[in-house]
């Protein structure tokens, strides 16, 4: 059965070797794929490990359907950086169009 309340190990060792061996001259390739080294290169803001899972379950929740949308829910105590780290995603999907909608095509924040 699946623990909800613990970040994977696997998830643990990919966000600390992220930053461990990086191309300086791929940081805007790695930042579009990236929001935690978007954040960090971009905006200066070095995602906390409970945050970046989060951005990343933000990132494979189940996609949309035909009836339903893509959706995610969280159970998260207070004080954690939920506010910041809802932030850096969503500049980070404005930024590069990542969830386009409207009929202009582009990602819209409310």
């Amino acid at each position: 059965m699946t623990n909800y309340t613990e970040i994977p190990e696997s998830f643990k060792l990919a966000y600390f070797n992220k930053f461990a061996n990086i191309n300086m001259g791929k940081i805007e390739e790695l930042a579009k794929e990236d929001p935690i080294i978007f954040a960090y290169f971009y905006l200066g803001q070095k995602m906390r490990l409970h945050q970046a899972y989060i951005i990343h379950k933000l990132l494979t929740a189940k996609p949309k359907t035909e009836k339903i949308g893509e959706r995610i829910a969280m159970c998260v105590s207070r004080q954690l950086g939920k506010s910041i780290g809802f932030c850096v995603f969503a500049i980070w999907a404005c930024w590069y169009n990542k969830r386009p909608v409207t009929m202009f095509k582009t990602t819209t924040i409310y």
